[in-house]
């Protein structure tokens, strides 16, 4: 789904969720435990948990992200932050959700000595 279900605690983002919520909330009740996850947008910012007993998360957005400002209900700006893309495996016993920021360009870092440095390009790639 696209706009969340509940408040998620940001100002600027809050006042645009899903306007029939208690609705859907009424139908998912009787299945609550039939319900897995629960994927939303709209934030345009990394936000996850639970609520109402069912897990959920939104990834952060392709374009910009909403700025970190939780009382502010209307920033005059967006954050600068890369955007990012969210994968997703289902499983049969578990929902795992990686985080991939596709722009991201800075030097690797060398696990053993904390150093930076450029990866080699590899040609086949």
């Amino acid at each position: 789904m696209y706009h969340p279900p509940f408040e998620a605690g940001l100002a600027s983002m809050d006042r645009d969720n899903l306007i029939n919520a208690s609705t859907f909330w009424s139908v998912i009740h009787p299945y609550k435990d039939k319900v897995r996850h629960l994927f939303f947008g709209h934030l345009h910012r990394s936000v996850s948990g639970s609520y109402q007993g069912i897990s959920f998360s939104c990834p952060p957005s392709l374009v910009h992200q909403t700025p970190f400002d939780f009382d502010n209900p209307k920033p005059g700006y967006v954050s600068p932050e890369p955007p990012v893309y969210n994968l997703v495996e289902l499983h049969s016993d578990r929902v795992v959700v990686h985080a991939h920021n596709f722009l991201h360009d800075s030097p690797a870092i060398n696990s053993r000595t904390s150093q930076r440095y450029q990866k080699p390009v590899d040609p086949d790639s």
